[in-house]
């Protein structure tokens, strides 16, 4: 069976022992071991560094996980999403939901809306754990971007990888650079998970033993994406390959009953229960009072026009120059990322137009795209197929 000697420990993690080894006498000093945790949580909280101290942070986890210390695994870990968010306090369900992984207390899915911050929640596991996070993702740019946002955190050992057919192609030994621990995220989609080189990856009883996290990002897609990606319907089976203690973690920011049904019955997780190793299924609101809905009348013959959203596009720039101040050159950095619209070639024009003689440009979104189709095939329900980029 490959990968079952010793030999095989070398490599990256045992640089990242080294490394590890290093920080607890260049950044803890010489001895942690008799220090409380009350203390370790003054150290990982410590101004004195941008940086978090991870072998206090190992240390105070152990010390959280005796009897004595759960009552404090909470303040453990909110010290330590703190210094991972450069000072911003964590919410409750991202500590409670990191709480369930770290401490070993069971499966857990979290419903929380965009922008909540529920990434941070596995990415933050392995930084805090040494254990390594097996992240699916739907889209090869989804994996791309998480992984440049796990390496942002700059944190000494930390190292995320996107294993994708182009990435396995371009990298001809990434497989041996994940058995040997090079990294400790790695971001995949649920088709690669059940391809031979990862069965046989997971074969290798010390790379098995280093896994402690999947993580299925935008876990609604078991549901619906099942009819076509088939591989989604199956994540039960990943779960059969790894050991009984890794946890299985699930996001979304949207899930019906229906989808919630089938995500649990597919997508690996245990029976949601009180008991330890039990899911908890963890609900916050999904309001979003930042958008709202506005019903307009549309004025007799101006069905294709868009001249009723004029009033909308031309606040969105004004609110952008009341908020952002002018560059040397007179432009400005917008904060809206950009404006797109589906309409005819007529409207598209008429809009372009519009936008050129308002004050769009100078509020500084250029990112304006309009989308449109023929009539034929607007009638036959073809997608719009051009896009126009002004």
């Amino acid at each position: 069976m490959p990968g079952t000697k010793k030999s095989n420990k070398i490599g990256w993690a045992t640089r990242r022992e080294k490394e590890s080894t290093r920080a607890t006498q260049e950044v803890s000093g010489p001895d942690i071991n008799g220090l409380s945790i009350d203390e370790l949580i003054g150290l990982i909280s410590s101004p004195m560094s941008e940086e978090i101290d991870l072998p206090c942070v190992h240390r105070a986890i152990e010390l959280a996980k005796s009897i004595d210390g759960i009552p404090r695994q909470n303040d453990v870990l909110s010290a330590c999403m703190r210094k991972l968010l450069r000072g911003k306090s964590p919410k409750e369900q991202q500590v409670r939901s990191l709480r369930r992984l770290v401490f070993g207390l069971g499966d857990t899915l979290l419903i929380a809306k965009t922008g909540f911050g529920k990434s941070i929640i596995f990415h933050a596991y392995s930084i805090l754990t040494g254990k390594i996070t097996i992240q699916l993702v739907p889209l090869s740019k989804l994996g791309e971007e998480q992984a440049e946002d796990i390496n942002k955190y700059q944190v000494t050992g930390t190292n995320a990888c996107l294993v994708s057919h182009e990435t396995k192609r371009k990298h001809a030994n990434l497989a041996r650079e994940i058995r040997l621990g090079k990294y400790t995220h790695i971001l995949t989609s649920p088709e690669q998970t059940a391809m031979d080189w990862f069965l046989e990856l997971v074969l290798d009883v010390d790379f098995r033993d280093r896994i402690g996290l999947v993580a299925i990002d935008e876990c609604h897609l078991v549901s619906t994406w099942a009819t076509f990606r088939d591989a989604y319907a199956k994540l039960f089976t990943l779960r059969a390959s790894l050991l009984p203690s890794v946890a299985w973690f699930g996001c979304t920011a949207t899930l019906t009953k229906e989808q919630e049904a089938e995500v649990l019955r597919f997508g690996g997780f245990r029976k949601e229960g009180l008991e330890m190793g039990e899911l908890e299924i963890i609900r916050t609101s999904v309001d979003r009072p930042d958008i709202s809905l506005h019903f307009l009348p549309i004025p007799p013959r101006t069905h294709t026009s868009l001249q009723c959203l004029y009033p909308l596009l031309d606040e969105a720039a004004r609110d952008v120059i009341r908020t952002t101040p002018p560059l040397d050159n007179g432009g400005r950095v917008s904060n809206v990322d950009g404006l797109a619209f589906s309409g005819t070639e007529a409207s598209d024009t008429e809009a372009r137009e519009h936008l050129r003689l308002g004050n769009w440009y100078q509020a500084g979104m250029q990112n304006v795209h309009g989308l449109w189709a023929s009539k034929t095939h607007r009638q036959k329900g073809v997608p719009s197929r051009k896009m126009n980029q002004w």
